[in-house]
């Protein structure tokens, strides 16, 4: 009986013989890169069986479900956790470089002519311009970087649903993976709030994200009672931002306490 025809794996220069290398995996028949290639990656970017869209409609329609059988062990159709979040802010911070400035227009406008109408015009050195200036850069920062932010906010979810959901018996690193899914569907759904902004569409928009997280959290963890669950996850979502509030006001004391000491101010 003849043996079969082995051929030399461009990846890892090692002798296979069938499909895929034994010893890095990739497959065997790797053909030179042409327009049916392109079109086959391009098809599969889009696959709606397996990958990032697919992951995308599931954790649409079954969160809890596809979210516990990745944690399971059930991975082969899901996009990985933590690419699933960095593509989802990646996407997001392109969109705020295209509708960026209306954005920050939009916002600006609202918030300016709200001050004018606060004021009925008895604040007469108030500078609209100048404080739609202000504004702005504020606004800039938040849209700039909200994806980015919302990335750090996963090891602090994680913190929160670890001690806060015991029972459900994942270890740190599993509530890394959940939340990571958790947080990057949050990202995506935003992405409809941005060309929006001031609006109710996109406030309509961002209070949807934060009921699809709690109904996402309700469905992952089963475990723990339907009550007591939904007074944890509101905890859940409400801690991250009271730990940077605390820490940014801490932060803020220790600066002022320095500032004031340089300054040779008495301080108490």
């Amino acid at each position: 009986m003849n043996e079969p025809h082995s051929v030399i794996c461009k990846n890892c220069s090692k002798p296979v013989k069938n499909n895929f290398c034994d010893v890095c995996g990739q497959a065997s028949n790797t053909k030179r890169i042409n327009s049916v290639y392109l079109l086959s990656q391009i098809q599969s970017v889009f696959n709606i069986d397996r990958g990032f869209f697919f992951t995308i409609k599931e954790l649409l329609v079954r969160p809890g479900e596809t979210i516990r059988n990745y944690v399971e062990g059930k991975r082969i159709r899901y996009f990985k956790p933590f690419s699933f979040t960095f593509l989802a802010a990646t996407i997001y911070a392109l969109l705020v470089l295209i509708f960026g400035d209306k954005i920050v227009n939009l916002v600006n406008d609202g918030i300016a002519d709200s001050m004018v109408d606060y004021t009925d015009g008895e604040m007469h050195d108030f500078d609209p311009e100048a404080y739609k200036q202000t504004v702005q850069q504020s606004m800039e920062v938040v849209y700039s970087y909200y994806g980015a932010f919302t990335l750090l906010t996963v090891p602090l979810y994680s913190l929160a649903t670890f001690f806060l959901f015991k029972k459900e018996g994942y270890n740190y690193a599993e509530h890394m993976v959940i939340n990571a899914y958790i947080v990057g569907l949050q990202i995506i759904i935003c992405f409809f709030a941005l060309p929006f902004a001031n609006s109710y569409w996109g406030i309509s928009v961002y209070a949807f994200a934060i009921l699809f997280t709690i109904r996402m959290y309700m469905q992952v963890f089963i475990k723990t009672l339907k009550g007591s669950r939904f007074f944890r996850v509101l905890l859940t979502i409400v801690f991250p931002y009271l730990l940077i509030l605390l820490l940014s006001a801490i932060v803020g004391v220790v600066i002022g306490i320095i500032y004031f000491k340089l300054k040779g101010y008495p301080i108490g």
